[in-house]
């Protein structure tokens, strides 16, 4: 039901958008023929009656326009989005992108407004009013960036974004008009249809030529144009036969490497193993949904593990050994941290 919606929403909008001229002369010569009708109640007249009928038909044949443009313009005409969040839709791409490169500090953002602004010292600095489905914040880039990402930001446009989100809590806590608000540190910026490769290794995160393969395989302009194509893209043949990931062959330096460039708080690399510890006020939900994702035998594609659990300022080693999937350490991590 909501796919046909979304049909619906794209094609009577871009129906409308390519017979605006013809539904304004419409509207036109309705209005005339009125007029006419109002001058003359009784009389009949053949010239009237021509002039009722238009002169050209609607455009039954058009390009259908992206969501994403249609919305952009709605903004434009209105000042609010009405409609809906144009980044809805790029939600799953944008956990999928997560998911393979290991990281959670990648968003995925509409650059609305660029200002460009002098700090006290004199150096120059950006700020951008920008449009996310995850939150409401404006971006910053520092001077130290600025030549750099000025280069490539404009505004209307989508783009991967590496930085770190800072919350103002007062903003939160308090009704505030004048609260300053949430702001996104950009460290890195690459247009959606260019992938996120160059900004993760312009940032030392390492990721290996196996997924670097998966995502350059993607066609980042359809996903653009039509961010509902990337289940169907990672369904394909060649994006599964590449996702089995020959874990067991990845050095354990590379596994290190992850690790510590992540700086996770409950998984570590010590002794060439890779270490989890739960915290004592993990509930039991989540310790659930941590359960789900262990394996108590060697499968294909799985790390080895070792939990330890926390209990009165001490770790208690749990006796066997689980298994765990490479892209499920941040899925847990980040669980873990919602719990503290």
């Amino acid at each position: 039901m909501n796919h046909k919606k979304k049909i619906n929403f794209v094609d009577i909008r871009s129906f409308l958008w390519f017979n605006v001229d013809k539904i304004l002369e419409s509207i036109a010569i309705k209005k005339n023929q009125n007029k006419n009708d109002t001058d003359d109640l009784f009389s009949i007249s053949t010239e009237n009656n021509l002039l009722a009928k238009p002169t050209s038909i609607f455009r039954k044949k058009f390009d259908l326009k992206s969501e994403l443009k249609i919305l952009q313009e709605e903004k434009e005409a209105l000042g609010i989005y009405v409609s809906g969040n144009p980044l809805k839709k790029f939600q799953p791409v944008l956990k999928w992108a997560r998911s393979i490169a290991l990281v959670d500090n990648l968003y995925l953002v509409l650059i609305e407004k660029i200002k460009k602004v002098f700090t006290k010292r004199g150096s120059m600095m950006l700020i951008f009013n920008l449009t996310s489905n995850e939150f409401e914040a404006e971006g910053v880039v520092f001077s130290k960036n600025f030549i750099r990402i000025s280069a490539i930001a404009q505004e209307k446009k989508l783009f991967w974004v590496l930085g770190k989100l800072n919350q103002n809590k007062k903003n939160k806590e308090e009704d505030d008009s004048y609260a300053e608000a949430d702001k996104l540190l950009i460290e890195e910026i690459a247009p959606l249809e260019k992938g996120f490769i160059e900004i993760l290794e312009n940032q030392d995160i390492s990721i290996s030529q196996q997924r670097k393969d998966i995502i350059n395989s993607i066609n980042w302009e359809k996903i653009e144009t039509n961010p509902n194509l990337i289940e169907k893209t990672l369904n394909s043949e060649k994006i599964i036969s590449t996702l089995k990931l020959k874990t067991k062959n990845q050095s354990n330096l590379d596994l290190q490497k992850i690790v510590n460039q992540n700086q996770y708080t409950y998984f570590k690399y010590n002794n060439s193993q890779l270490e989890l510890t739960i915290p004592q006020n993990t509930d039991k939900q989540k310790m659930l949904l941590i359960k789900q994702k262990m394996m108590t035998n060697d499968k294909k594609d799985t790390i080895p593990l070792k939990i330890y659990l926390e209990s009165k300022g001490f770790k208690k080693p749990v006796n066997n050994i689980h298994y765990l999937l490479l892209e499920d350490i941040l899925e847990i991590e980040k669980l873990l941290k919602n719990s503290v």
